[in-house]
């Protein structure tokens, strides 16, 4: 597989739209701006003890300890956890966010308002087009537009049942010990979450290439999308993300390509904001839903300053215990200053962990600068890594951390002069965030259905 040119691609992203308005963290308690850091592990949960301390102006997010905490810990009990059976199509449910998250109702019989008749849509699309649609780049991975009037959420009823149950949401928490975006109600955060990213992947593959068979799999990238209080007729979208895993039959991923092509027709073919949003939405939402969800990926923040990272297989939210991969990096500074920490550390592409953090970063040796930035490439590359080779924080940073590399060097401004923006997928405020690695893998994923 040939290695991809990361430096080109991150320098070449869409330029910045309107922005929201810079927001500055200042950690207070020993007088002095605070360096913030965390700590968090892999576990298998089955009594979970999550306890944040506040100390000298230096924040510790320690636990995810199978052992009894000493103190005032906030203590997580698993053994009582929701339990979710994608076992059965005809168990589709969805669930009324007005009661207890534990109250179901049969989505057959009394299906959401807004539900989408997704199949007359592909029907139509198919009937008219066949086979003959020309793919291209945007109808593998593509973005949705944030607007007060998107209808394609988790909550939606999908092909296959609604988009991510209520009680898979509810593991976010659970697993995580933190809301999916602090200072909102869960209920709230919920009936807001909206697709705002879709990827097609024929060939995903976890782990060592030589060792694991690929996988057929649709993805969406799910944010908060919330209207200004200022303006209820804008919306914006919180920095917090939910991101769904669909096993979908190859050959239905195949059709469903060929769908949006012919639903696309014209216009750009890059990776970016699709046009036809309300086509698309229906045509992905007919192939997805409860019964296909494998997998969630999450991204939970705490205002500005940290964000934590997991992950766990649907297959596992079970009483007992449940697999959760997790790592949590947190940052602190303002917009333009890269001064970040991983906790734990990486393990994999380490030469670049000393330039994330500004006290070390100034210590380097020229030789240990270049050794960083080929690091943080590598790790945008899928020729070199993925998600089974590394954790999901290394890659995250990477993008940024190339930008900001470069500073000062004539380039159009774009979302990731933000130093806060770790989004690989989606939208930052209201900006497109696309890394480099998301079009990399487009290609791949492209170039795979071409030669399939």
């Amino acid at each position: 597989m040939s290695r991809v040119n990361v430096r080109a691609i991150t320098d070449n992203q869409p330029e910045r739209g309107a922005r929201r308005a810079p927001r500055s963290i200042q950690m207070v308690g020993n007088g002095e701006e605070g360096w913030v850091e965390a700590k968090s592990c892999h576990v298998e949960r089955r009594r979970m003890r999550c306890l944040i301390c506040v100390l000298s102006g230096i924040v510790w997010a320690a636990g995810c300890s199978e052992h009894d905490t000493p103190g005032d810990a906030s203590v997580l009990d698993a053994n009582n956890a929701d339990t979710v059976d994608t076992t059965d199509a005809s168990d589709a449910i969805q669930v009324d966010t007005n009661n207890a998250p534990d109250v179901e109702r049969d989505a057959r019989n009394d299906p959401p308002d807004d539900a989408m008749d997704a199949a007359d849509v592909s029907d139509d699309v198919s009937d008219a087009m066949g086979s003959d649609a020309v793919r291209a780049a945007i109808d593998m991975s593509f973005l949705l537009r944030p607007t007060p009037e998107m209808a394609f959420g988790a909550d939606s009823m999908g092909g296959h049942g609604v988009v991510v149950p209520r009680l898979v949401f509810n593991e976010v928490r659970l697993s995580g010990g933190l809301p999916l975006a602090s200072g909102e109600n869960e209920d709230t955060i919920y009936d807001s979450l909206k697709v705002v990213g879709v990827r097609l992947d024929p060939c995903f593959v976890e782990g060592p290439i030589a060792d694991r068979p690929c996988t057929s799999q649709v993805r969406v990238v799910l944010q908060p999308v919330m209207r200004m209080e200022e303006d209820l007729s804008t919306v914006t979208t919180r920095d917090a993300a939910i991101h769904a895993f669909y096993s979908v039959p190859l050959s239905e991923l195949r059709v469903l390509a060929n769908d949006l092509a012919a639903a696309r027709a014209t216009g750009p073919t890059e990776v970016g904001v699709v046009a036809s949003a309300e086509l698309a939405s229906a045509l992905v939402s007919n192939r997805i839903g409860g019964d296909r969800l494998t997998r969630i990926a999450f991204m939970t923040v705490i205002g500005d300053f940290a964000w934590t990272f997991g992950q766990f297989d649907v297959a596992d939210v079970e009483p007992g215990g449940v697999l959760v991969r997790g790592q949590q990096t947190l940052r602190s500074g303002g917009m333009d200053v890269l001064n970040m920490s991983i906790r734990p550390a990486p393990e994999v592409e380490v030469d670049a962990v000393p330039y994330l953090e500004m006290r070390t970063r100034d210590m380097m040796t020229d030789a240990s600068v270049a050794a960083a930035l080929a690091a943080f490439e590598r790790l945008l590359d899928p020729s070199e890594h993925n998600p089974g080779t590394v954790d999901c924080a290394s890659c995250h940073v990477s993008t940024v951390a190339l930008r900001f590399s470069s500073r000062g060097a004539p380039r159009p401004p774009n979302a990731y002069d933000d130093t806060r923006n770790l989004r690989m997928f989606g939208w930052f405020g209201i900006e497109e965030s696309i890394s480099p690695r998301v079009v990399a893998e487009t290609e791949i994923a492209l170039r795979f259905l071409e030669e399939e």
